[in-house]
């Protein structure tokens, strides 16, 4: 009796044996196919493709002190990161108008940027320059969609977009312009009447003597 309830247990065994090796490969292949379009989809060393893209727009005006005017085209403004090793230049147009484009991969996210904005002194003559800096700090991080985007900041307050004004003068350092012009006018007709006056009393003594 002890003899058949082992081979009974030894019975079972097999069969179980059996089925295992008869189920496990169908389990591997269905697992295999369901996963294969999901391996090699990210390499190692690589990240996802995309990247955010942050405008800064600039705005240049030029006040005159003087009736003649100059356009506030031709202006150079400089942005540099904060270690001070890269750096962006633009040129306004005549409109006054000037903008740098910056752009951000993944190997940015999670990181911030500081830069500074600020106008470069290219000689034009007479014009008193802009002293200002602008500091502009950017946060680039993951979106819930696992997308890019950018949380910016302008000389610290929060901002939906990066805009920068720049005023220069022009003819700080000429005389002032009066604008009345009939004083010299009026200075040489003065000057005239008075050579005329002085004529006519020395042809008078003339006469007399």
């Amino acid at each position: 009796m002890v003899h058949q309830k082992k081979r009974l247990m030894l019975a079972f065994l097999l069969l179980t044996c059996l089925g295992l090796a008869l189920t496990v490969p169908g389990t591997i292949a269905y697992i295999t196919a369901r996963t294969a379009p999901l391996v090699n989809v990210f390499t190692v060393g690589q990240l996802p493709e995309g990247e955010v893209e942050v405008p800064i727009q600039i705005t240049k005006t030029v006040t005159s002190v003087r009736k003649e005017t100059i356009p506030p085209s031709g202006f150079v403004f400089e942005l540099t990161n904060e270690e001070g090793t890269e750096s962006l230049q633009c040129t306004s147009d005549g409109l006054g108008n000037a903008a740098l484009n910056l752009s951000f991969g993944w190997e940015d996210a999670g990181k911030t940027h500081v830069f500074a904005l600020y106008e470069v002194n290219n000689g034009i003559a007479h014009v008193t320059y802009s002293p200002l800096v602008y500091r502009i700090e950017i946060d680039v991080f993951e979106t819930e969609d696992h997308t890019l985007d950018a949380a910016l900041r302008l000389n610290g307050s929060p901002v939906d977009s990066l805009v920068a004004a720049f005023e220069n003068i022009y003819g700080e350092d000429l005389p002032p312009d009066t604008g009345d012009h009939a004083m010299p006018l009026m200075y040489a007709a003065l000057a005239m009447i008075s050579v005329l006056g002085l004529a006519v009393l020395l042809g008078r003594k003339k006469q007399e003597n």
